[in-house]
C-alpha cells in the first residue's frame, strides 16, 4: 500500500506477451537518478565536520565540559546526521585541549563505534584496546550501563570522570537515565529521534521531567541536515511512513474522565489494516510510552497471530467529554503455554524452548513448576496510555478488564514480566499480580533485574500462582544475599511486601519474631549486646518490619538495615552513607535509631514466675 502512492518509486512487472520487465508505475519524474549531498561548505564550519549542523553540535557538547557543573546536554537528530560522529569529534578536540577521562556508555558496544571510528581518523597516534582509547595521558572507554550504574554509586568514581557520553539514550529506561543525571556533574545524552533503536520522541516526555527537575539549566541541540543523503530523501521518507516511525497519537481533549463508559475491544491484524490511521494511533502510543519500541515491534503486532491487540475508546455517547472514539489505551496480550505432556517436560528439563512463551518457560525450568507450561497463559506485553491520561486507571481499568475476560475465557494464568522499579512494582502488586519469580542478574541494557508477576484465573491455576508465591517468599531472603545481593533497598521492600499472604487473618511470612527475640533487640539497643550476638534477632525483625505495609521506617535506617543485615554488605560499602569512621561507630548509630522503635514494643513480664 505504501509503494503504490510514494514518489521515487519505480515500479517494473513482467509483460504478459514476451516475459520480458517493462516500468509500468513511475512516480520518480521529479527525483534526478543520481544526486550528491548537498553540504554547503561555509565559514562555520571546521574541517573535521561535514555540516554546519555538526559543527554546532560539536561546540555544545565541548560547552558541557567548561564552566558550570550541572548543564547537561540533550544532542537529538534522525538516523544519517552524523550524531555518533560527533561526539566523537568532540571526545577527540577535548582530549587535544588537555589530558582529559570521558566515559562513554550506551545499550550496547556497536552504537558507538561511529564514535570510536572517528576518534582514530582524528587521532592517528591514539592507540586503542578493545574498549577503550588512550591518547597520551587521557583516555576514553565504554562501560555497559549495568556496571557504570555500580561505579556511580559511589561520588568518588563519578568525580573522576571528566565528561559521560550517553549514545542512544532513547533505549535506556528514564529511571536509568535519571541515575546517571544525579551521579554524573558533566553528561551528554544523545538520542535518535526516529530510530531503530528507540525514538527519541518518547525519550524526551518521559525524561524531561528529570531533567527540569534537577539540571533546569539543560540545553537541547537538535541536527537536522543529512549527510548520507539529501534532505527530503524519498526513501528515508518512505521508510518513515511504512514504519510508523513518524507517527505521532491525538491528544485526547480531556475535560472529564468516565471510565465506565469506555469501550475495550479486541482487534484483528485484518482490521488494523483496513483502519490504517487507526493502526497508526496505536502504535504512536506505544512508541511514546515506552522506551524501546521498534518496527520489529509493528511486525509482531501484524504478523504474529498468538500476540492479541486490545484497544480501549471513548463512548461515542454524546454526552461524552471525550472526542467520540478517542483512543484512551492499548495493550498487547501474548498467548502461552498450553504445550502437551512431553514438550512441557522438555522445557522443565531445559531440553525445548518455545518461541515467545516466556512465562510458562520461565516458571518451568528456572521456578521448577514442571506443570506451568501445560497451562494457559496471558502475559501483558505493553501497556500504554496518552501521557495526559496517565495516573488515572486507566491502565488499571484495562487489565482488571482484561482479567475478567481471561476468566470467562478459561484462561489459567494472566501474567507480566518487566524490568522491576519503584513505579512498577507498585502498580502490578495493585491489580492483585503477586511476584512469582526474580531474575538473578540486571540486565545489561537497562539496569534493571527481571520481575515475573501474576494471578491465577482458573482453579488450578490460582493453586499454581499460591505455591509459587510460597516458594517465592521462603527463597527472597536467601535470594537476597546472593545473587540480589545488589538490589536497590527500596525494591527489596517492595518485594518482601508483595510476597506476604495479606488476606486478613494470615501471618506475616518473613521474619517470625519470639519474646528471646526482643530481649536481645532490647539488649543491643541499651548496650548491653554486641551488634553480632544481636544480629539473628535483628535480621528477623527487618524482615518482619519490612514486611509489614503500613510500618514506615526512615529511609535512610531503611538503607542501612537491607544493606548490612538483608543483603549482608560489607562495613566498606555502609558506612560512606553514615559518613561514620568505622563499624563501632555504626553500632552507636544504630543505638540511637533503633531505640525509638524498641521502646514501642512490649517486653513479656520480668515479675513474672518462668515456671509459668
Amino acid at each position: 500500500q505504501h509503494l503504490q502512492p510514494s514518489s521515487g518509486v519505480l515500479i517494473i512487472r513482467h509483460q504478459d506477451e514476451t516475459g520480458g520487465l517493462m516500468p509500468v508505475q513511475c512516480n520518480a519524474a521529479d527525483i534526478p537518478l543520481a544526486v550528491q549531498p548537498s553540504l554547503t561548505v561555509t565559514s562555520n564550519r571546521s574541517v573535521d565536520c561535514l555540516t554546519d549542523d555538526q559543527a554546532s553540535a560539536v561546540t555544545e557538547i565541548m560547552r558541557v565540559t567548561q564552566g558550570h557543573r550541572h548543564r547537561p546536554l540533550v544532542l537529538s537528530a534522525d538516523r544519517g546526521r552524523g550524531k555518533s560522529a560527533a561526539l566523537g569529534i568532540a571526545a577527540a578536540r577535548l582530549l587535544r585541549e588537555r589530558p582529559r577521562y570521558i566515559r562513554v556508555t550506551a545499550p550496547s558496544v556497536s552504537a558507538v563505534e561511529p564514535l570510536f571510528e572517528r576518534l582514530l581518523v582524528l587521532l592517528p597516534n591514539a592507540r586503542r584496546e578493545h574498549l577503550q582509547l588512550f591518547f597520551g595521558q587521557g583516555r576514553v572507554e565504554f562501560i555497559a550501563l549495568d556496571l557504570l550504574l555500580q561505579l556511580s554509586e559511589g561520588d568518588q568514581a563519578a568525580s573522576r570522570c571528566d565528561l559521560l557520553l550517553v549514545d542512544e539514550a532513547a533505549a535506556i529506561p528514564a529511571q536509568i537515565l535519571e541515575r546517571l543525571l544525579l551521579s554524573h556533574a558533566r553528561i551528554v545524552f544523545s538520542t535518535t529521534v526516529h530510530g531503530y533503536e528507540g525514538t527519541g520522541r518518547g525519550f524526551m516526555i518521559r525524561f524531561r521531567r528529570s531533567l527540569d527537575q534537577y539540571t533546569p539549566n539543560w540545553r537541547h541541540c537538535e541536527l537536522a541536515e543529512p549527510i548520507r543523503w539529501r534532505s527530503d530523501d524519498p526513501v528515508e521518507r518512505w521508510v518513515f511512513e511504512t514504519l510508523l516511525l513518524d507517527a505521532e497519537p491525538d491528544i485526547p481533549q480531556i475535560e472529564a474522565l468516565a471510565l465506565p463508559q469506555a469501550r475495550l475491544s479486541h482487534w484483528s491484524s485484518e482490521q488494523l489494516l483496513n483502519d490504517p490511521q487507526q493502526l497508526r494511533q496505536l502504535f504512536a502510543l506505544l512508541v511514546q510510552a515506552h522506551y524501546r519500541t521498534r518496527p520489529g515491534d509493528l511486525r509482531d503486532l501484524l504478523d504474529d497471530p498468538t500476540l492479541q491487540v486490545w484497544l480501549l475508546h471513548s463512548s461515542e455517547d454524546s454526552a461524552s467529554r471525550f472526542k467520540p472514539d478517542a483512543l484512551l489505551g492499548v495493550m498487547l496480550v501474548a498467548e502461552e503455554g498450553g504445550c502437551d505432556a512431553q514438550l512441557a517436560d522438555q522445557i522443565w528439563l531445559g531440553q525445548r524452548r518455545r518461541q515467545g512463551h516466556l512465562l510458562p518457560q520461565v516458571l518451568a525450568s528456572q521456578a521448577g513448576w514442571r506443570q506451568a507450561p501445560r497451562l494457559t497463559h496471558w502475559r501483558i506485553v505493553r501497556v500504554a496510555v496518552p501521557e495526559v491520561l496517565r495516573r488515572q486507571g486507566i491502565g488499571q481499568a484495562m487489565i482488571t478488564r482484561l482479567h475478567r475476560e481471561a476468566q470467562r475465557l478459561l484462561v489459567d494464568l494472566l501474567g507480566t514480566s518487566f524490568g522491576a522499579t519503584e513505579d512498577l512494582l507498585p502498580f502490578w502488586s495493585s491489580l492483585s499480580m503477586r511476584p512469582l519469580r526474580l531474575g538473578l542478574k540486571a540486565d545489561a541494557s537497562s539496569g534493571s533485574v527481571s520481575v515475573l508477576y501474576g494471578c491465577g484465573c482458573s482453579a488450578v491455576g490460582k493453586a499454581l500462582v499460591e505455591a509459587a508465591v510460597q516458594r517465592f517468599a521462603d527463597d527472597l531472603p536467601r535470594q537476597l544475599q546472593g545473587a540480589n545481593a545488589d538490589l536497590e533497598p527500596v525494591l527489596v521492600r517492595l518485594l518482601l511486601q508483595h510476597s506476604q499472604q495479606l488476606q486478613p487473618g494470615q501471618p506475616i511470612q518473613h521474619g517470625s519474631v519470639n519474646a528471646q527475640d526482643l530481649q536481645d533487640l532490647y539488649a543491643f539497643v541499651f548496650g548491653l549486646r554486641g551488634l553480632e550476638q544481636a544480629e539473628p534477632a535483628l535480621y528477623r525483625w527487618t524482615l518482619r518490619s519490612l514486611s509489614v505495609p503500613l510500618l514506615s521506617l526512615d529511609p535512610l535506617l531503611e538503607r542501612i538495615l537491607i544493606y548490612r543485615l538483608i543483603q549482608r554488605r560489607d562495613w566498606s560499602d555502609i558506612l560512606p552513607l553514615l559518613k561514620l569512621t568505622g563499624p563501632r561507630q555504626a553500632e552507636r548509630w544504630l543505638r540511637v535509631h533503633l531505640k525509638p522503635l524498641m521502646q514501642d514494643l512490649s517486653l513479656p513480664d520480668w515479675d513474672a514466675d518462668p515456671h509459668d
